[in-house]
């Protein structure tokens, strides 16, 4: 139905609730015009039927291309035109303009253009037949009226034989009764803790066996077949079978089972395959409506396969299709639906919750042939189960792994750090290094602080050293002025001390002072 030129959605309220919502208007009668359903049909009782008319018109317009590469229709320029430029090319079309008109008979009661160019229905059927021209539309359940037909016949035929069938009499000998016939003839509706008979002999003086129930007639065994067959008729024109719907086989594997189940799904995946074209057209209709209603920057969530949330934005001043988004703010990425074309794509298959089922089964599996497996799949094992706090344990059991995996998965563990993570660790980062160049300032200014005492620590010295020259120097000049007056041997000890002083003496300690 994506190519349909109209469509009708009816409706039918209270007279109360049309005058309601509008009050100036007044239901026209078809028959006034002659042509249309008559009006009983659009005004039962106190009923008034509302109908939406859908319509597909073509508008006649003049497209425009432009140098910058800029579409336009009729007289509508683009944004950045030059003054006075005028389109390259231009050409007569026909333009698609949806109208919706919900009327009441003919008369019109609103009127409103749709902004994208589909009828906003999507149309899934069941099963879709031509036959001589007409197309004819059934559902699952049409092939199996005969089926479910005969099942309530020979059911009920079934019930009808079990309970008119006569509860089963008591078969005694006469004269068995008598006396107690009040209690026998009330044995099928009350429950008697016993039941007492006169003991009566036959002609040749033997006791007569006491009375007996003679037993019910039971189903015929045709019957009971003839239901058995029509209920495998249900499921041979529906395609369900015991599998499909839980009963369970000999199967023991998994794989096994899930095959079984889907047995079903060769008889009615036509459903399935138009379900997911009506779905594929919906989603068309919503891509052609984008641009539309998004006509400024706006930020949404959207889902992913496996339901994340993520945060998007659409800005239609953006100058190209897509750009990637800012981590920080926690935009994953910018769209700009206006510009380039979208199709839908429709995957019919299993759903992410049970493509997770499955891995864990087949992880399990793997995990049970091969236990090693564990300390290399046993995070992603937990996180694909389905209970409270299997992520929590994955993460913990990711912690346990082998450290050769750990190291391989680094880069992928530093991608799921979550933005606000991320923020508090480059602030931290940032204060670190503010830290190490206030550490390297004050080192710089206890080195020059260093320098500085040992400047004047050596200074100290040098005047130190200073003072003790002088010293030595004075010393020899005594000596010296005492040499010519002292005797030869004391000459000798004075020169052995001039001797003594020079090797001593800070400022020339290789080098003695000559006499």
């Amino acid at each position: 139905g994506s190519d349909a030129k109209f469509c009708f959605i009816t409706e039918t309220m209270s007279r109360e609730e049309f005058e309601r919502l509008y009050p100036d208007a007044i239901p026209e009668d078809w028959d006034r015009i002659g042509t249309g359903d008559h009006g009983p049909t659009w005004y039962a009782g106190k009923m008034v039927r509302v109908a939406e008319w859908w319509q597909i018109e073509q508008e006649k317009t003049t497209l425009n291309a432009w140098a910058s590469g800029a579409i336009t229709y009729g007289k509508d320029m683009p944004p950045d035109m030059v003054a006075g430029e005028q389109p390259l090319k231009t050409r007569e079309i026909y333009r698609r303009k949806v109208v919706c008109r919900k009327i009441c008979g003919h008369a019109v009661l609103e009127e409103t253009q749709w902004a994208g160019k589909y009828i906003p229905i999507a149309r899934a059927v069941g099963n879709d037949d031509e036959v001589d021209g007409k197309i004819i539309v059934s559902g699952l359940v049409r092939g199996a009226k005969d089926a479910q037909r005969m099942y309530n016949y020979w059911a009920s035929q079934e019930v009808e034989m079990l309970a008119l069938a006569p509860k089963a009499p008591f078969i005694g000998a006469a004269g068995q009764f008598e006396g107690f016939e009040h209690k026998w003839s009330t044995a099928n509706t009350t429950n008697y803790a016993y039941l007492e008979y006169n003991a009566v002999t036959d002609e040749a003086g033997g006791l007569l066996p006491p009375p007996q129930r003679v037993m019910p007639p039971q189903p015929s065994a045709g019957i009971i077949q003839a239901k058995l067959g029509a209920s495998d008729d249900i499921k041979a024109t529906t395609g369900q079978y015991d599998a499909s719907l839980g009963a369970r086989g000999n199967e023991t594997s998994g794989r096994a089972i899930m095959a079984r189940q889907r047995e079903g799904d060769t008889g009615t995946f036509h459903y399935v395959d138009n379900l997911s074209r009506a779905i594929r057209h919906v989603g068309r209709i919503i891509v052609d409506l984008i641009p539309h209603i998004y006509d400024t920057p706006r930020i949404v969530r959207i889902l992913g396969e496996d339901g994340e949330p993520d945060m998007v934005q659409f800005n239609p001043n953006l100058p190209t299709a897509h750009q990637e988004g800012d981590d920080a703010q926690g935009i994953k990425a910018i769209y700009n639906p206006s510009i380039g074309q979208y199709d839908v794509a429709v995957s019919v298959g299993p759903s992410f919750t049970t493509k997770r089922q499955e891995a864990a089964d087949a992880m399990m599996q793997m995990t049970q042939a091969n236990p090693a497996l564990w300390q290399v799949i046993g995070d992603l094992l937990v996180r694909n189960m389905d209970w409270p706090g299997a992520d929590d344990m994955a993460k913990r059991l990711k912690v346990t792994l082998a450290p050769q995996v750990q190291q391989a998965i680094g880069d992928e563990g530093q991608q799921q750090i979550p933005d606000a993570v991320k923020q508090d660790i480059a602030a931290a980062h940032q204060h670190m290094q503010e830290m190490q160049q206030q550490m390297q300032a004050m080192q710089q200014e206890l080195l020059k602080a260093q320098q500085e005492a040992a400047d004047a620590k050596k200074q100290e010295s040098l005047e130190a050293i200073g003072l003790m020259i002088k010293h030595y120097q004075a010393e020899t000049d005594r000596l010296k002025a005492m040499g010519p007056t002292l005797a030869p041997e004391q000459a000798a000890v004075v020169d052995q001390q001039l001797v003594q002083s020079s090797l001593h003496s800070p400022s020339q300690p290789e080098q003695g002072i000559p006499l």
